[in-house]
């Protein structure tokens, strides 16, 4: 009897033993649950933040460098254009009457096409306005603005039924494309540039691409604050995936690569 008993006992104990194990397991996977709920959380605010913040930098660059491009679009077009305007309408005064009504004429031709460049050029100051125009438009106007500089012969081709990616995508889409431009227009002594856009039916794919002096792509990949590291993590926040290539003598290339969402 008194062995039934202790046995009885031992079998209590174990089953307590045992409840209390599986309490501090479920206590333990509960605190570990809860730690990496918060952790996800904290990621997820980070990332977030990381992100705005990265839409934000985007708005500020493009705007300060469509400032730079009106700068020296009204120094080094609307200004001269002006300024020969002022010569001929000095030298007019000593002509005919025929001669002088023809440099009038001129003269309003081209106050009135500097008129027009300028109203132009406020538009673009607007960055509603280019997020409205979408990707496109944007990337054509800034094609033409390129080819009116004479800095670099630009080249655009669209494939596809183009679409709409979402406005902070497609705004961090062209600042990459602006910033590629700016590294091309200032490093790679480039005389062409090339930007494809084909809008498939489930990926946009955006390839720049310029006939530079190129570079030695892994010895730039290593660099701290690299402008093509740069362009890759922008992509990689809004979902892209960025390509870039080099060869010394043969130029430069980058290949976005963006999932439609349908």
């Amino acid at each position: 009897m008194q062995e039934t008993d202790h046995q009885v006992v031992i079998v209590i104990v174990a089953v307590l033993v045992l409840l209390v194990l599986i309490v501090l397991v479920v206590l333990l996977l509960a605190v570990y649950y809860s730690n990496t709920k918060q952790k996800l959380i904290r990621e997820k605010e980070i990332l977030k933040a990381t992100y705005e913040k990265t839409i934000l930098e985007a708005q500020f660059e493009i705007q300060e460098q469509t400032l730079r491009n009106a700068s020296q679009e009204i120094h080094d077009n609307i200004g001269q254009v002006l300024s020969y305007v002022s010569l001929s309408l000095d030298r007019a005064s000593g002509l005919d009457e025929s001669s002088k009504n023809s440099v009038i004429a001129e003269s309003r031709t081209l106050v009135n096409q500097s008129m027009n460049d300028l109203r132009d050029l406020s538009k673009s100051f607007s960055l509603d306005n280019i997020v409205s125009n979408g990707l496109l438009a944007t990337i054509k106007t800034e094609t033409i603005r390129l080819n009116k500089s004479r800095l670099i012969e630009a080249l655009l081709n669209v494939g596809g039924q183009p679409y709409s990616i979402g406005e902070h995508q497609e705004l961090v889409l062209f600042r990459i494309l602006q910033e590629f431009i700016n590294n091309t227009l200032k490093h790679a002594k480039a005389r062409h540039l090339t930007i494809n856009i084909e809008y498939g039916t489930t990926m946009l794919t955006l390839t720049i691409s310029d006939d530079g002096v190129g570079f030695d792509f892994e010895a730039q990949q290593n660099k701290n604050g690299s402008g093509l590291r740069n362009m890759r993590k922008r992509a990689t926040l809004i979902g892209a995936e960025a390509t870039a290539s080099s060869i010394v003598g043969e130029g430069s290339k980058l290949i976005i690569q963006l999932n439609r969402v349908l």
